[in-house]
């Protein structure tokens, strides 16, 4: 089983906070949260002489045609829908450590100025503040499911399964820098191209004339009245992506025209009542923001992780619903909060989440897919729990450290799998994992030094009661991977 700190999993063999093996656990440590953010650099730069000559864009997706969005009276949201469509994975890449460089494209944005109701600075100011914040969070947390796999089971298993998959990862800090493009005439509809140079600038200012980081997002943010030429500018966002010859990599930006001059773009579509840091008017900016930021990261380039069915979905789309409005929540973001869509987690079997964060284990995926359902996240680890789903006997003595914890409850008939990894789950915060393996078998070949033996125990109920060594390991927030116990009897 797996149990949080607490959390644990007990599996016959194993324990991971507690796993017995065949069940995992997994304890977690009591250590803060995410630190606040650091400061983030922002710089005023000159726009280019001439448009770069850039390569051909190779991916793009646009999101969200106007005229859905009506506004609701109060700030309670329905819960999420369930998904118009299964994500599947298409063999290409992740953005595995997102980064997002913010842009602002226009001279006015050094000024003061007020369109549509909104002033500038506090447009700018929500939008840097919540990507300030995003990192280490829950709402995103949830793309933390997905992977990029290079050699992925050709027997159309899970897609995340073996040593070559990376997950993506959910750091903080994620917004890396903030740059104003100084441009007196920006274009009033600017075409992709355009933008395409935009990012260019700004990639260069980051990362050098040669340089890149494929997993950076270049999001840019036009002026009032300077709609993106999307076709029939139907769109409030789009992501993009194009191969940059002098960095020998992809690039990834995102356009975002002035949201509140469209009401059908979600303004007030969730918060009914304006206040002074944006809640109400600016509710449609941070929704089409986190939905292109999470399809960028899960796929960049257009081969990552979408849907076979009408017109490629991705995460955002597969949980949008045709009336906007009903599918909209607060989340936090830091100090602050937004409002934001669901998203579409894969690895909670396809439902549409608005948080996959918080403390404790959550995300259970099952290698053995005979006997995956019997598996289950339970809360409250206490003595005469079952330690199996399909087994009678009980634990009748637990480290009191792993008490009151969640924890994986597994099927015993998993006890002989040689799926690799057996179990993923994911952990809200840093996290101390807890696997109980039956000391008839010791250490498993997966647990390498960094596990460490606690010299403690569980025993369980039977009539000559089994003993299970209990090993330990620290996880970061974000997806966790345990072996398989591979036993032959026990």
């Amino acid at each position: 089983m797996y149990a949080s700190h607490a959390s644990r999993l007990v599996r016959r063999g194993l324990v991971a906070a507690l796993v017995v093996m065949p069940l995992l656990s997994s304890g977690v440590g009591q250590t803060a949260r995410a630190t606040s953010p650091t400061a983030v650099p922002t710089e005023t730069i000159q726009p280019a002489a001439s448009p770069a000559h850039l390569s051909p864009i190779t991916y793009s997706h646009r999101w969200m045609p106007r005229g859905a969005g009506t506004a609701k009276s109060s700030a309670t949201a329905a819960a999420a829908p369930t998904p118009v469509n299964t994500i599947m994975y298409n063999g290409g890449p992740v953005q595995v450590v997102p980064k997002v460089v913010l842009g602002f494209w226009g001279s006015a944005w050094n000024t003061d100025f007020n369109a549509y109701g909104v002033d500038s600075n506090q447009y700018m100011n929500y939008i840097t503040n919540l990507l300030s914040n995003f990192g280490g969070g829950g709402y995103i947390g949830a793309m933390s499911a997905y992977c990029q796999n290079p050699n992925p089971p050709s027997d159309g298993s899970y897609p995340c399964s073996g040593a070559g998959a990376q997950f993506i990862t959910n750091p903080t800090n994620q917004l890396k820098k903030v740059i104003i493009i100084n441009d007196a005439n920006p274009p009033t509809a600017p075409t992709d191209q355009q933008f395409q140079s935009v990012a260019d600038q700004m990639r260069q200012n980051v990362y050098g004339a040669n340089g890149n980081d494929p997993d950076t997002n270049y999001m840019i943010f036009t002026l009032p009245d300077h709609p993106t030429m999307v076709p029939d500018q139907t769109s409030c966002g789009a992501h993009f992506s194009y191969d940059d010859p002098s960095s020998g990599t992809a690039v990834e930006y995102t356009e975002m025209p002035f949201g509140p001059q469209d009401s059908s773009c979600n303004a007030n579509v969730l918060n009914h009542t304006n206040d002074s840091f944006g809640h109400g008017i600016l509710d449609g900016v941070s929704v089409v923001m986190f939905h292109e930021q999470a399809e960028t990261i899960t796929d960049p380039t257009g081969t990552g992780w979408t849907s076979p069915d009408n017109d490629n979905p991705e995460v955002g789309d597969a949980c949008e619903e045709p009336t906007m409005a009903s599918n909209r929540q607060n989340v936090p973001f830091g100090p602050y909060y937004g409002a934001v869509q669901p998203l579409y987690s894969d690895f909670l079997g396809g439902v549409c989440v608005y948080d996959q964060g918080g403390e404790g284990v959550t995300t259970l995926h099952v290698g053995d897919t005979a006997n995956a359902s019997k598996w289950s996240i339970q809360s409250n680890l206490q003595l005469g729990n079952p330690i199996f789903s399909d087994r009678t006997y009980t634990y009748k003595s637990i480290p009191s450290s792993l008490l009151g914890g969640s924890w994986i409850q597994p099927a015993a008939a998993s006890k002989s799998s040689t799926v690799n990894p057996l179990v993923t789950f994911r952990v809200g915060q840093s996290t101390t994992v807890e696997v109980a393996v039956d000391t008839r078998l010791g250490r498993r070949s997966w647990m390498d030094s960094s596990w460490v033996d606690t010299s403690s125990q569980i025993i369980d109920s039977e009539s000559t009661p089994t003993h299970f060594e209990v090993f330990k390991k620290s996880f970061s927030a974000g997806p966790v991977q345990l072996g398989p116990n591979a036993g032959s009897g026990s």
